[in-house]
């Protein structure tokens, strides 16, 4: 039996998908990149695939251009992130900050704080790809090279290896196409 691909989804990939399903603004290239976002989350849903986030993402995962933010808002925001049922969460723990501190020392790997406790926690968990799309995603992509040696690759949801076929395609139901 194959190992199950595992991915790490950042902290805006969260926002995202509840700023598209509360119909807050979103770019049009925004809402391509939260269909694959929905459609990993599906998949680590069907056990397919594994999703993993910092339990960080939990305190970052708060802006969806309303405010103040509706308790409707605030109760989608933990039902994904707190179920179980499409993520599963990467304790903060002194290891992983550790891991995350010793990416600059040992690695030259320059990131803020929460960047680098979100790429230790993709390390942590062993994920292929660690998949962002907002101004993260430039300050990590920059570091492709190393990271790429250390077995993840940095890639914007829409550019995934880790979805099974089945999950590329278009669904009548769907509230969106890609």
């Amino acid at each position: 039996m194959m190992d199950k691909s595992s991915v790490y989804l950042d902290a805006c990939c969260f926002i995202d998908v509840v700023k598209f399903d509360v119909n807050s603004h979103l770019e049009n290239e925004k809402a391509n990149e939260v269909w694959y976002i929905k459609k990993l989350l599906q998949a680590h849903r069907d056990r397919e695939i594994n999703v993993f986030t910092s339990t960080l993402t939990i305190a970052e995962a708060t802006n969806t251009g309303i405010n103040p933010v509706p308790s409707n808002v605030q109760r989608s925001f933990e039902a994904l992130l707190t179920s179980g049922q499409y993520v599963t969460l990467v304790q903060t723990t002194p290891f992983v900050c550790m891991d995350a501190r010793n990416l600059r020392w040992n690695e030259e790997i320059n990131l803020k704080g929460a960047d680098s406790v979100h790429l230790a926690s993709a390390l942590e968990r062993n994920c292929g790809e660690f998949i962002s799309f907002d101004g993260r995603f430039g300050r990590i992509d920059k570091h492709s090279n190393k990271l790429t040696a250390k077995g993840i690759a940095v890639r914007t949801p829409s550019k995934t290896s880790a979805l099974p076929g089945k999950y590329l395609q278009e669904n009548i139901f769907d509230d969106q196409g890609h």
